[in-house]
Protein backbone atom coordinates (compact mmCIF):
# COMPACT_ATOMS: atom_id res chain seq x y z
CA UNK A 1 0.00 0.00 0.00
CA UNK A 2 1.41 3.36 -1.18
CA UNK A 3 0.66 6.48 -0.10
CA UNK A 4 -1.74 7.59 -2.39
CA UNK A 5 -4.05 4.69 -1.41
CA UNK A 6 -3.45 5.37 2.13
CA UNK A 7 -4.55 8.95 1.84
CA UNK A 8 -7.77 7.38 0.17
CA UNK A 9 -8.50 5.80 2.83
CA UNK A 10 -8.11 8.39 5.01
CA UNK A 11 -10.24 10.89 3.31
CA UNK A 12 -12.97 7.90 3.01
CA UNK A 13 -12.72 7.94 6.81
CA UNK A 14 -12.98 11.27 7.32
CA UNK A 15 -16.19 11.36 4.76
CA UNK A 16 -18.28 8.88 6.61
CA UNK A 17 -18.23 9.71 10.72
CA UNK A 18 -20.10 7.52 12.40
CA UNK A 19 -22.96 9.02 14.70
CA UNK A 20 -24.57 7.26 17.68
CA UNK A 21 -28.14 6.26 17.18
CA UNK A 22 -31.53 8.51 18.44
CA UNK A 23 -32.37 5.62 21.23
CA UNK A 24 -28.73 5.92 22.50
CA UNK A 25 -28.66 9.84 23.21
CA UNK A 26 -31.81 9.36 24.55
CA UNK A 27 -30.50 6.89 27.25
CA UNK A 28 -27.20 9.66 27.85
CA UNK A 29 -29.69 12.53 28.51
CA UNK A 30 -32.14 10.34 30.75
CA UNK A 31 -28.89 9.12 32.96
CA UNK A 32 -27.72 12.57 32.85
CA UNK A 33 -30.85 14.69 34.23
CA UNK A 34 -31.47 11.72 36.83
CA UNK A 35 -27.70 12.59 38.19
CA UNK A 36 -28.17 16.18 38.05
CA UNK A 37 -31.90 15.90 39.93
CA UNK A 38 -30.15 13.31 42.41
CA UNK A 39 -27.25 15.85 43.60
CA UNK A 40 -28.90 18.82 43.12
CA UNK A 41 -28.78 21.33 46.59
CA UNK A 42 -31.90 22.65 47.90
CA UNK A 43 -32.72 26.30 47.80
CA UNK A 44 -30.91 28.47 50.60
CA UNK A 45 -33.32 30.49 53.28
CA UNK A 46 -32.68 33.38 53.80
CA UNK A 47 -33.82 35.19 56.69
CA UNK A 48 -36.59 38.26 56.14
CA UNK A 49 -34.04 40.77 58.13
CA UNK A 50 -31.14 40.89 57.81
CA UNK A 51 -28.79 41.60 61.15
CA UNK A 52 -28.74 45.23 62.19
CA UNK A 53 -25.40 45.01 64.90
CA UNK A 54 -22.19 46.08 64.42
CA UNK A 55 -20.84 42.97 64.78
CA UNK A 56 -22.69 41.10 62.26
CA UNK A 57 -21.71 44.49 59.57
CA UNK A 58 -18.16 44.03 60.58
CA UNK A 59 -18.08 40.68 60.39
CA UNK A 60 -19.89 40.72 56.46
CA UNK A 61 -17.73 43.37 55.89
CA UNK A 62 -14.51 40.82 56.59
CA UNK A 63 -16.07 37.76 54.60
CA UNK A 64 -18.17 36.09 57.73
CA UNK A 65 -17.89 35.16 61.26
CA UNK A 66 -15.29 32.51 60.35
CA UNK A 67 -12.82 34.72 59.22
CA UNK A 68 -13.98 37.43 62.44
CA UNK A 69 -13.27 34.79 64.50
CA UNK A 70 -9.70 33.76 62.84
CA UNK A 71 -8.48 37.68 63.54
CA UNK A 72 -9.87 37.68 66.42
CA UNK A 73 -7.61 34.74 67.71
CA UNK A 74 -4.79 35.84 65.88
CA UNK A 75 -5.43 39.49 67.48
CA UNK A 76 -5.30 37.92 71.00
CA UNK A 77 -2.42 35.90 70.56
CA UNK A 78 -0.32 39.05 69.11
CA UNK A 79 -1.00 40.78 72.31
CA UNK A 80 -0.22 37.58 74.72
CA UNK A 81 3.09 37.20 73.10
CA UNK A 82 3.77 40.91 73.24
CA UNK A 83 2.92 41.16 76.87
CA UNK A 84 4.32 37.75 78.28
CA UNK A 85 6.96 37.30 76.59
CA UNK A 86 7.57 33.41 76.75
CA UNK A 87 11.02 31.76 78.06
CA UNK A 88 12.09 30.50 74.42
CA UNK A 89 11.46 33.68 72.68
CA UNK A 90 13.89 35.50 75.25
CA UNK A 91 16.46 33.34 74.15
CA UNK A 92 15.88 33.62 70.84
CA UNK A 93 15.75 37.43 71.20
CA UNK A 94 19.30 37.33 73.36
CA UNK A 95 20.71 34.88 70.15
CA UNK A 96 19.91 37.65 67.70
CA UNK A 97 21.02 40.32 69.71
CA UNK A 98 24.58 38.23 70.36
CA UNK A 99 24.70 37.42 66.40
CA UNK A 100 23.98 41.34 65.35
CA UNK A 101 26.22 42.82 67.99
CA UNK A 102 23.77 44.63 69.99
CA UNK A 103 25.04 44.95 73.58
CA UNK A 104 22.46 46.75 75.25
CA UNK A 105 19.25 44.58 76.37
CA UNK A 106 16.38 44.33 74.21
CA UNK A 107 13.69 45.07 76.53
CA UNK A 108 15.28 48.23 77.31
CA UNK A 109 15.43 48.79 73.64
CA UNK A 110 13.16 51.93 72.66
CA UNK A 111 11.39 50.97 69.54
CA UNK A 112 8.90 53.81 69.29
CA UNK A 113 11.30 56.53 69.68
CA UNK A 114 9.42 60.09 70.49
CA UNK A 115 8.27 62.27 67.67
CA UNK A 116 10.80 64.97 69.05
CA UNK A 117 13.75 64.84 66.59
CA UNK A 118 11.06 64.81 63.67
CA UNK A 119 9.71 68.01 64.72
CA UNK A 120 12.44 70.25 65.14
CA UNK A 121 12.74 73.34 62.83
CA UNK A 122 15.56 74.16 60.51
Amino acid sequence: MDEAELEGLFAEARATTPLPSGSLIQRIEAVGLAEQAAHAEPAVRRSATPPRGALSRLSGWLGGLGVTAGLATATLAGVWLGAVQPAGLSSVTDSVSRALGVTANLDRVDLIPSFDPFASEG
